[in-house]
């Protein structure tokens, strides 16, 4: 929570400092975002540590995770090279929408390969 803050509030306050966005401190590659990451996944890692799941859907979707993490850029580079934007009509709604549609675009890319030997190591 203290990492997700300070990137808030230090891109907020750059950003306002110098009249235009600045997305610095929520970078792919920042420190910051890193720790975002690993406090989120440590939450879930306690918070189910010991469940077992015989649900055959979330077991796909689980099994073809490193697919989508490793095909969704691919996706997001085709979003904005078809010259579309987040910002209209409006933000709240836009950002959910186009993360559910990579999400669900790679997700169907990624099952579809998935049979295919050659590329079971990948996805």
């Amino acid at each position: 929570m203290a990492s997700w803050a300070f990137a808030f509030i230090s891109s907020t306050y750059f950003s306002i400092d110098r009249s235009k966005p600045n997305e610095y401190f929520l970078g792919n590659f920042q420190p910051t975002t890193f720790l975002i990451a690993a406090a989120i996944f440590c939450f879930f890692c306690e918070r189910y540590r010991g469940v077992t799941t015989t649900n055959r859907r979330l077991t796909f979707i689980s099994a073809c995770m490193l697919g989508v993490y490793l095909i969704h850029p691919l996706f997001i580079k085709l979003f904005y090279g078809l010259k579309l934007s987040l910002l209209t009509p409006h933000p709240i709604v836009v950002v959910p929408v186009v993360a559910a549609v990579i999400f669900a675009i790679s997700l169907l890319v990624t099952a579809l390969f998935r049979p295919i030997s050659f590329f079971r190591r990948f996805f």
